[in-house]
C-alpha cells in the first residue's frame, strides 16, 4: 500500500539584520604639485607700414588745399609676421588725415582765422616784433563777407595799432616786391603791379620802428612766373594782431579789427 503524504513543514524564520561595516580609513594627502617651468619672453619684432598723413599748403591765392603725403612708420608683429597691430595704426591715421583735411579745407571757409607769427625758417623774423595784417576779398556783391584770408606780415612793428586801417584797398597778384629791412628782416608783398606793390610797402614802412629802416633796401621787384596764372583779386584790411616777441609767445599783445 502506498503511503500517506507527509504534513507541510513551518514557514522559514526572517534572517538577522547585519550589522554596519567599519568605517574606512582616511583618505591620505595628495602629493604636492610641481612648480612650472619659466615662461618665455614673447619674440616680437616691428614692422614698416606706408599711412597717409595730410599737409595743408597755402595756394599763391591765398587759399588752402590738403596735400596727401605717405611717410613709413612702425608696427609690431610677431615672430613669423602673419600677425600685427597694423591694420589699427592704419585706422587711426586715416582718422587724423580726415579730420586734417576737413580742417585744411574749412580754412577757406571759416571767418575765424587766426593769424601766427611766421617761423620763418630761416629767416630772422621768427622771434623779433611783428605784426601780421588779415585782409579779405572786397565782395563782388552787397553785403558779401568773404574771410580775411590774406596776410601781411611787418617785422619790428611799433607797438601800438592804428586806429584805423593803415592800407588803401589794392589789388594782389604775381608781382612780388621784397624789401629788406637793417637786420635782413623781409617784408613781402604780393601785388597785381608795381604801382600797387610799391603803394603797400610806402604805407608798411610808416608802421616800423625807425632804427630798422635805416639801410633798408628794395631787393626785389618782379612778376613772378607760375604755371598757373595767379588769380587778381581786389582786398582790404579788416585785422592786425601783434606780437612783441615773435613766436615765443602763443598770443598777441594787442589786435585791432576795421
Amino acid at each position: 500500500m502506498n503511503g500517506k503524504d507527509g504534513i507541510n513543514g513551518l514557514p522559514g524564520r526572517n534572517g538577522l539584520n547585519g550589522k554596519d561595516g567599519i568605517n574606512g580609513l582616511p583618505g591620505r594627502n595628495g602629493i604636492d604639485g610641481k612648480n612650472g617651468k619659466d615662461g618665455e619672453d614673447a619674440d616680437v619684432r616691428f614692422v614698416d607700414i606706408k599711412v597717409k598723413i595730410c599737409e595743408c599748403e597755402q595756394q599763391k591765392d591765398g587759399s588752402f588745399a590738403p596735400k596727401e603725403k605717405e611717410v613709413t612708420v612702425k608696427a609690431i608683429a610677431n615672430k613669423d609676421g602673419s600677425s600685427s597691430n597694423a591694420d589699427t595704426i592704419k585706422a587711426d591715421y586715416e582718422a587724423i588725415y580726415k579730420l586734417s583735411r576737413d580742417a585744411c579745407l574749412a580754412k577757406n571757409n571759416d571767418d575765424n582765422y587766426v593769424a601766427i607769427p611766421d617761423s620763418w625758417l630761416l629767416r630772422p623774423e621768427h622771434s623779433r616784433p611783428q605784426a601780421i595784417y588779415q585782409f579779405r576779398e572786397v565782395g563782388s556783391k552787397p553785403g558779401e563777407n568773404n574771410p580775411p584770408k590774406y596776410t601781411l606780415t611787418i617785422p619790428h612793428h611799433k607797438d601800438h595799432g592804428p586806429d584805423v586801417s593803415p592800407f588803401p584797398k589794392y589789388r594782389k597778384g604775381n608781382w612780388e616786391i621784397i624789401y629788406v629791412l637793417a637786420d635782413n628782416s623781409k617784408i613781402t608783398i604780393h601785388a597785381a603791379n608795381e604801382n600797387e606793390g610799391m603803394k603797400i610797402l610806402e604805407a608798411a614802412k610808416l608802421l616800423i620802428e625807425s632804427s630798422k629802416l635805416s639801410n633798408g633796401y628794395l631787393s626785389k621787384s618782379g612778376r613772378v612766373e607760375s604755371k598757373v596764372p595767379m588769380k587778381q583779386i581786389e582786398v582790404e584790411c579788416r585785422i592786425v594782431k601783434f606780437w612783441d616777441k615773435g613766436r615765443q609767445k602763443d598770443k598777441p599783445k594787442w589786435v585791432k579789427k576795421y
